[in-house]
């Protein structure tokens, strides 16, 4: 069972309000005087001096969070994860801006480093959402299809870049049309066959000659529906994308083939302090895509998805995924709070193009108010799935 667990000896968030209309826990003559988050606690601010630290008006809300941690994929990891919150415009017509960022190191010898961004100019006339990383890691692999025993655990060695960014233009209110470019370049790929196992199941993809690089290039044609009052913590609101990509040689991509992604996120108020949230989306490829850039867990935009599965552990050409999780505060000043989730995977099977039985994950989580001005939780959650393959999980932000 892969685990991760947060032993931080410092936490920091160094944070200013936006405006007064920014975000729906803030009133008209400052911050709400009735939310404590982290550093209230740490540096001892009692209620009374909050109305006064409200009164400047920042533009940005910054969230740090360095960390240690554990991971037997990994090792001993030490990094740091940061989100920033802004506006663009006049908080009347303009969304709220976000930045999220993360570094880190393992004893093992792998970085890990990712800058996602989501950025509306003023009145929304457009939006950039943006996701870069690079890896240099190992992660294993367990063939395509749906989740398998551990037995069958072969490891992977690779480096990643990744640059994806798309510009959506409003095409009426939060509707937004827009194109993209996605490049994703695996380099130095080599697999290891699992015990008792001649190949591995990234050369038999290859029909026994894999290769070592390979480079995924295209553009995109994309739609993006977006009402959410925040996007790092969501308490009402809908989001849904859906994109075409194209991969070309002519646009440096190793091979010819095509990919859809969407996705639909929900989160009805059911209560004063209770969110219910839903998460769905569906992935699918045609043509023959590389072997890493096929539909996984844990591989969309921000590794959230499949909360008890590891990152790699089900893969396959298509897949189809749904999560539903109630998030509730514990304490009326926001401080704590708990959620509970339930997800699904699904892949296509390999050789029949049928989609497989669900693989089902579970868990529970707390949450620790790191910055009310933003409402940036450091989220902790357990996640189980039946194989045993989940663990504890750490972000700054929530899940989606």
């Amino acid at each position: 069972m892969a685990r991760a667990f947060l032993v931080s000896g410092l936490l920091l968030a160094a944070a200013a309000p936006l405006r007064a209309q920014a975000l729906p826990d803030t009133l008209a003559g400052g911050l709400d005087a009735t939310q404590r988050d982290l550093l209230d606690v740490l540096f001892g601010r009692k209620r009374g001096d909050i109305g006064a630290m409200a009164r400047a008006e920042p533009k940005v809300q910054r969230s740090i969070l360095p960390f240690i941690g554990s991971n037997p994929a990994l090792g001993f990891v030490g990094g740091i994860a940061a989100n920033s919150t802004w506006r663009g415009g006049d908080p009347a017509t303009t969304s709220i801006s976000s930045a999220v960022a993360s570094a880190a190191y393992t004893t093992f010898g792998q970085l890990l480093t990712s800058l996602k961004t989501n950025v509306f100019l003023p009145d929304n006339r457009f939006n950039f959402q943006g996701d870069v990383r690079y890896y240099d890691t190992k992660q294993p692999t367990y063939g395509l299809g749906p989740d398998r025993p551990a037995a069958g655990r072969s490891e992977m060695d690779f480096q990643l870049l990744r640059v994806h960014g798309t510009l959506y233009r409003s095409v009426g209110g939060p509707l937004f049309a827009g194109v993209g470019y996605h490049l994703d370049r695996f380099a130095g790929v080599s697999a290891t066959p699992a015990a008792g196992q001649p190949t591995s199941p990234y050369a038999d993809y290859y029909g026994g000659a894999p290769p070592d690089v390979e480079t995924a290039s295209g553009l995109s044609f994309d739609f993006l529906y977006d009402t959410r009052d925040n996007p790092i913590n969501p308490a009402t609101g809908y989001y849904a994308t859906a994109g075409l990509r194209w991969y070309t040689r002519s646009q440096g991509s190793t091979r010819a083939w095509q990919a859809f992604v969407g996705e639909f996120r929900a989160y009805p108020k059911v209560a004063e302090r209770t969110v219910l949230a839903f998460w769905g989306y569906t992935w699918f490829t045609f043509g023959r895509a590389p072997y890493l850039a096929l539909p996984a867990a844990n591989w969309d935009t921000y590794s959230r998805a499949s909360r008890g599965l590891t990152q790699g552990r089900v893969r396959g050409t298509s897949q189809a995924y749904g999560e539903v999780e109630v998030r509730q505060g514990l304490t009326a000043d926001g401080l704590f709070g708990v959620v509970g989730f339930f997800n699904a995977l699904t892949t296509v099977e390999p050789g029949t193009g049928e989609l497989s039985g669900f693989d089902p994950g579970f868990g529970v989580g707390l949450r620790l108010k790191l910055n009310k001005r933003s409402r940036t939780n450091i989220a902790l959650d357990y996640g189980f799935n039946r194989s045993g393959s989940g663990g504890l999980f750490v972000n700054v932000g929530e899940a989606f």
